[in-house]
């Protein structure tokens, strides 16, 4: 029932974009998603590791979640989504993993606002709008995925085995500009596996790239407008 909500919320967000007053600033963030406590990928024996930070650092390869906010941005603000994110190795999908993908869709009637998604390992992306059905429209999906051996990989404490890294990503939205933009819709996503194959809302900028993404530089994968 929640994930057909997202949908619902999506549809209406695009299709009625011209006609949002938009009263209130960006960065109200609405919305949810799904939080698992074992580490199904890394099950390589009977034990499976378990994620010890609950829900506050996203891990599993069934954890998913999608937020979304509508509003106005005024010259010079930013809105910022930040999301804790235990970075490993893919092994269950034999070093190709579809899934953990952090993902971004933003869409305003000004081409002017700056989309950017920075990982803590050292590396932002900043995709460009385009122009599609009297709107601008910004899209990002993106991940870091290592190979077993890094030296970045490490034994997570207290997660019973598990091995990865600690990190986060950070989305910013801002507006360089002198001027108020209005009626701006932003979404922001982290998906599962079954959410990328299935078309859920959370992989936004993901579903056209089907099976994985389109660029690869180690250790990013990504696909952006």
């Amino acid at each position: 029932m929640k994930r057909v909500i997202f949908a619902a919320l999506a549809v209406f967000a695009v299709v009625a974009l011209p006609a949002l007053a938009a009263p209130n600033p960006l960065g109200s963030w609405q919305g949810g998603g799904q939080h698992s406590g074992w580490i199904e990928q890394q099950q390589i024996t009977s034990t499976t590791p378990a994620n010890p930070f609950g829900g506050s650092c996203k891990w599993s390869v069934n954890d998913h979640e999608d937020w979304q906010t509508f509003g106005y941005l005024d010259p010079g603000a930013a809105v910022t989504f930040e999301r804790c994110v235990v970075t490993d190795y893919g092994a269950k999908m034999g070093g190709i993993a579809p899934y953990g993908m952090s993902t971004v869709e933003l869409v305003a009637k000004s081409p002017d606002l700056i989309v950017e998604m920075c990982f803590s390992q050292g590396r932002c992306f900043v995709p460009s709008p385009v122009y599609s059905d009297s709107l601008y429209h910004w899209t990002f999906c993106g991940k870091v995925e290592y190979e077993w051996g890094d030296p970045a990989i490490v034994e997570i404490p207290d997660s019973e085995g598990g091995y990865g890294e600690v990190s986060t990503v950070t989305t910013t939205i801002s507006n360089p500009t002198n001027k108020r933009v209005r009626d701006v819709v932003a979404f922001v996503g982290y998906a599962s596996d079954i959410a990328l194959f299935m078309g859920w809302t959370d992989a936004h900028g993901c579903l056209e790239t089907i099976p994985y993404v389109d660029h690869f530089e180690y250790p990013y994968r990504w696909t952006q407008s």
